[in-house]
């Protein structure tokens, strides 16, 4: 079979065709476009294609979109070339010039087995047309966090890659309820929260500090802990969070008296949750995210989340004492209802409007149009410039999380979106 786009500027629109029908024995894909605009923005489409189908042909052929003659023509030339019963016209996203085009070459082919559909991105269905008004639908099209990023020309960065790379959760139960005692504990006083566990990352990360054989176990002088911090800003003090995590078996060693101080991690994924101060908002969210499924339905809202997403942009990933300056963003949980990616920034603190621009940034590039976008917060005090900002960028605010226990978590991530439509149910 044989897939005829009409290339356009969001990726998406491109692949959608093939996402829903490759299992279909698809041979190739032809685009029709303007060359400048297909050549600019192709990369990330072949890699995509590549890793999904690595024998998928594609081809692309030149036409003016605007001239109606040029356009029919391109369209007739493409079913005497490859048969009419072996050709797919995607009528997704086409202008009514386009629509009249390609109604002219079902009229001419309609006896002959030439297949039209289009499709509803943001519901998630896919409709054969017949232009004689019966529709009938196909499986409605998916996408991973990775292939999503990837169509839009970057890379997720993952540890494979580089140690600095995304990391890959095991949402075991035991870890689960780990979770939930880390989130019980940060509610109790997030400003405290984020002072102290900012703390252990910078004494975890502190180049000055020798790998111990243990490496759950950080131990060292309380002078030594006072001089990393100073050197970075922050002075050192014992407060009732880690006391807490220890009673909690989430350190299963703990001293933080004059001289000495001392945590041994319960494990290695506690370590990493506890060595970063946001890093539980952004667990917590994907978690429950993932745990979502529609009350109408029944079935998951989001087939595919991802937390801590380190993505590159161009997808050329360099190692990090490289020459060459990698522009890299990190995005606190990236989920996929079917083809449209959820971009969502984490904050269990303050924020300014900066963090909107920087989520609004990445989401554009790496989700365009159909991207949605949402910044989950803790206890902070939104200014009226800020709300403002986030209604014009389409961001959707959801706040007071840490009001929420653990079991009322999903719900409030329920208003992500429209929870009563589309495949979200």
């Amino acid at each position: 079979m044989t897939i005829i786009e009409l290339f356009d500027s969001n990726p998406l629109e491109n692949v959608i065709s093939f996402i829903a029908f490759h299992s279909q024995g698809i041979e190739r894909i032809v685009y029709l476009g303007e060359p400048r605009q297909m050549r600019e923005t192709k990369t990330g489409l072949e890699r995509y294609l590549r890793s999904v189908e690595p024998d998928i042909e594609t081809e692309y052929r030149k036409v003016d979109r605007y001239n109606l003659d040029n356009l029919t023509e391109a369209l007739f030339d493409i079913v005497d070339e490859f048969g009419p019963d072996k050709c797919i016209f995607d009528l997704t996203g086409g202008d009514d010039l386009v629509l009249f085009a390609m109604g002219m070459v079902y009229e001419r082919f309609k006896d002959r087995g030439v297949r039209v559909h289009k499709f509803n991105v943001r519901s998630g269905t896919v409709a054969e047309h017949q232009f004689g008004g019966r529709e009938t639908e196909a499986p409605a099209p998916m996408l991973t966090v990775e292939e999503n990023i990837l169509l839009h020309g970057g890379k997720v960065v993952t540890l494979e890659d580089r140690k600095d790379g995304t990391v890959s959760w095991d949402f075991s139960q035991d870890f689960v309820e780990d979770m939930e005692k880390m989130g019980a504990i940060c509610r109790t006083d997030c400003g405290l929260w984020n002072t102290q566990l900012t703390m252990i990352d910078t004494l975890v990360h502190a180049e000055s500090v020798a790998e111990s054989c243990d490496p759950l176990l950080l131990s060292m002088s309380v002078n030594e802990v006072k001089d990393i911090l100073s050197r970075n800003g922050q002075r050192y003090f014992s407060g009732k969070t880690f006391s807490r995590l220890f009673k909690a078996g989430l350190l299963t060693e703990y001293q933080g008296g004059d001289q000495m101080f001392t945590i041994r991690f319960k494990n290695e994924q506690v370590k990493t949750c506890l060595s970063a101060a946001g890093t539980i908002l952004e667990l917590m969210t994907c978690y429950h995210a993932r745990q979502l499924v529609g009350r109408r339905s029944g079935k998951p809202r989001y087939q595919d989340a991802m937390t801590g997403v380190r993505i590159d942009w161009d997808g050329e990933i360099h190692q990090i004492d490289d020459a060459i300056v990698d522009v890299e963003n990190e995005i606190d949980v990236i989920l996929m209802s079917g083809v449209i990616p959820v971009f969502v920034s984490c904050k269990n603190g303050l924020f300014n409007a900066d963090e909107l621009y920087k989520l609004n940034t990445v989401a554009e590039r790496f989700g365009g149009k159909y991207a949605e976008k949402v910044l989950v917060y803790t206890s902070a005090r939104i200014k009226g410039h800020v709300l403002e900002r986030a209604e014009e960028m389409g961001i959707q605010l959801i706040g007071r999380m840490h009001e929420a226990s653990f079991a009322q978590f999903g719900d409030k991530l329920r208003r992500i979106g429209n929870a009563d439509t589309g495949n979200q149910n």
